[in-house]
């Protein structure tokens, strides 16, 4: 975390945790820590695939925390499907045109094999 040098999953030794960087800090995964902002470019993007989608996942999250909450409904507004993986209903649950109830990886493997099985 201190250079910001960027790692691939096979250059990481997990001997030593937390992994640490050549410059001696820590890797930080490549994922947004909760509190963290997202950054500008990402979010830039993330705008403007859901304007574009005609199909969006929202897949394991309870959608309160903006701006990234905002996304189904912008795909939403531009006529999206919206699909809805989460054990429970969450705060986009009423504009999700298809709610799967249920652990998304048992899901997500279901679907698969459905789509595998399509003529």
């Amino acid at each position: 975390m201190k250079c910001g040098a960027k790692y691939g999953i096979d250059e990481i030794s997990l001997e030593e945790l937390p992994p640490k960087c050549r410059c001696e800090g820590i890797i930080k995964p490549d994922i947004i820590f909760f509190g963290e902002a997202i950054p500008k470019d990402a979010l830039i993007k993330a705008f403007d695939m859901a304007n574009r989608c005609d199909l969006m996942l929202v897949i394991g999250t309870s959608c309160v925390v903006y701006p990234a909450a905002e996304l189904p409904s912008i795909a939403k507004r531009k006529g999206a499907t919206i699909i809805e993986i989460n054990r429970e209903d969450t705060m986009i649950s009423h504009i999700a045109d298809y709610k799967l109830r249920g652990k998304a990886g048992e899901i997500l493997s279901k679907l698969l094999e459905e789509i595998k099985n399509l003529p």
